[in-house]
C-alpha cells in the first residue's frame, strides 16, 4: 500500500477557487434512552476529523453547520488516540475542533436554497447525538433533498446515516431502496452494555430498514462502506478511511465528468482547469482493468502547472509499453486529479519498481503532497468521449 500511496504522487491536479463541502454535525449533547434517561454524547472525533482532514488536504473548503448554530459537543468515548493512526494525527484532530468556524458553526436555517448550490458535497459524522436531532430536523431534510435532487455526493458514517430519515418529499422517503449501511445491531448491543448502560429506543439499523433502506453490514468493528448513486455510508469508526476514499473519488468524478477531454501536447504549456488526455493508447475505461485515481496538491511556491507539465512528460516516458494505456489529468494551479488505466496490478508494480518508475516517484515527491491514491470502485465510463 505504501508503494501505491507513493505512486499516486506520480499523477496530477484540482483548483484555485476551492470547492466547498458542507459538514453537518449534531446540536445535541445527549441521547434519550428507552427509559427516558439522558446519556451524554456528541460527535465521534475520528469520524469527524479523518474525513475532514483529508478533504482539507485535498484543497476543499469546509463549512461546518448544525441545526442550532451552537458549539458541537464531543463524545468522550471517541476522544482516544487508539482511533487514529498516530499521536500526530490525533493531535491534528484535536486542533481541528478548536478552529473558530467549527466552534461556532453556521445555523442550518441560515443557509438558503440558493447557497446550497455552492456546495459540491455534504458529510455527516457520527456519534450517538444524531439520533437525538438530525433524524427529525426539517432543515436537515431540506439540505438532503437538495443534494439528492442534484445527485451530489452525500456521505454519512456510523450513526450519521440516521439523518437520512429526515429527508422526505411528497412521494415519501427519498432514499427508499438505496443500498446503505449504519452502525449494526451487534455493535449497538455492545454500546448499550458498555457505553450507554441502558437500552436504545430503537436501533438505527432497524429504523433505516423500516423506512425502506437496503442494509448491509460487515463483522462488528471492521471497515465497511457502501456507495449507491450519490449516497455513501460507512458502518462504524473503522470505516472512516474507506468512506473518505469513496467520498473523494465521487467528488473527483463529479468535478471532471462534464469537462471535455483535450489532447495532450507536450510542446504546449498546461492550462488551468483543463482535462487532458495524456493516454499512450486507447483504453476501454469500462473494461475490467485496474484503474487508479490520485488526488494531489502542490507543496512549495514554484510554478505548479509548469512543474506538472514536466512531470506528466516524465510519466509518459515511464509508461511506454508498460500496460498503462490510459492517463487522464485534470490540472489547476495548485492541485490535481489523475486517472491511470493499467491492464493489471502487476504491470503497475513492475513499472514503479523500475529505474524510470522510481525516478518518476522521486520527482513527484519533490513538488506534490500525497493526498489519496486508490483503485476506482466505479468504472469511469464518463471518460469515453
Amino acid at each position: 500500500m505504501k508503494l501505491l500511496l507513493t505512486v499516486l504522487l506520480c499523477l496530477t491536479c484540482i483548483c484555485a477557487e476551492r470547492d466547498k463541502v458542507l459538514v453537518i454535525v449534531s446540536s445535541s449533547d445527549h441521547i434519550t434512552l428507552a427509559d427516558d434517561s439522558k446519556h451524554k454524547t456528541g460527535f465521534f472525533l475520528s469520524e469527524l476529523t479523518i474525513p475532514v482532514m483529508a478533504l482539507m488536504k485535498a484543497n476543499y473548503e469546509i463549512v461546518f453547520a448544525n441545526p442550532q448554530g451552537n458549539k458541537p459537543v464531543m463524545d468522550a468515548v471517541g476522544d482516544d488516540v487508539q482511533h487514529f493512526s498516530s499521536k500526530e494525527e490525533y493531535q491534528k484532530a484535536k486542533e481541528l475542533i478548536q478552529l473558530s468556524h467549527f466552534v461556532a458553526p453556521v445555523k442550518l436555517s441560515t443557509i438558503s436554497d440558493e447557497q446550497l448550490h455552492e456546495f459540491v458535497g455534504v458529510f455527516f459524522p457520527g456519534g450517538h447525538a444524531p439520533m437525538e436531532d438530525l433524524c427529525r430536523d426539517a432543515q436537515v431534510g431540506r439540505v438532503l433533498r437538495h443534494f439528492h435532487k442534484q445527485q451530489k455526493p452525500t456521505a454519512l458514517i456510523c450513526h450519521g446515516p440516521i439523518a437520512l430519515l429526515a429527508a422526505k418529499d411528497e412521494n415519501g422517503w427519498i432514499y427508499k431502496d438505496y443500498n446503505m449501511t449504519i452502525f449494526s445491531n451487534d455493535e449497538e448491543k455492545f454500546a448499550e452494555e458498555n457505553i450507554l448502560h441502558g437500552k436504545m429506543k430503537e436501533f438505527p439499523a432497524e429504523a433505516l430498514k423500516k423506512a425502506g433502506g437496503k442494509l448491509s453490514h460487515a463483522k462488528p468493528w471492521t471497515s465497511h462502506a457502501v456507495r449507491d448513486r450519490e449516497l455513501i455510508t460507512g458502518q462504524n469508526p473503522k470505516s472512516d478511511h474507506q468512506l473518505t476514499h469513496l467520498f473523494i473519488e465521487a467528488l473527483a468524478k463529479q468535478k471532471v465528468s462534464k469537462k471535455p477531454l483535450v489532447a495532450w501536447n507536450e510542446k504546449e504549456p498546461m492550462k488551468n482547469n483543463v482535462l487532458y488526455n495524456a493516454s499512450l493508447g486507447t483504453p476501454d475505461w469500462s473494461a475490467d482493468a485496474h484503474i487508479v485515481l490520485y488526488v494531489g496538491r502542490k507543496k512549495g511556491d514554484e510554478n505548479f502547472l509548469q512543474r506538472l507539465h514536466a512531470h506528466v512528460k516524465m510519466g509518459r516516458g515511464a509508461f511506454v509499453d508498460s500496460g498503462c494505456e490510459g492517463y487522464v489529468v485534470y490540472a489547476t494551479e495548485d492541485t490535481e486529479i489523475a486517472y491511470l488505466w493499467w491492464k493489471d496490478v502487476d504491470s503497475m508494480y513492475k513499472v514503479f519498481s523500475s529505474d524510470k518508475g522510481k525516478a518518476c516517484i522521486a520527482d513527484a515527491k519533490s513538488f506534490l503532497e500525497d493526498v489519496v491514491f486508490m483503485p476506482v470502485t466505479q468504472k469511469p465510463v464518463w471518460l469515453n468521449q
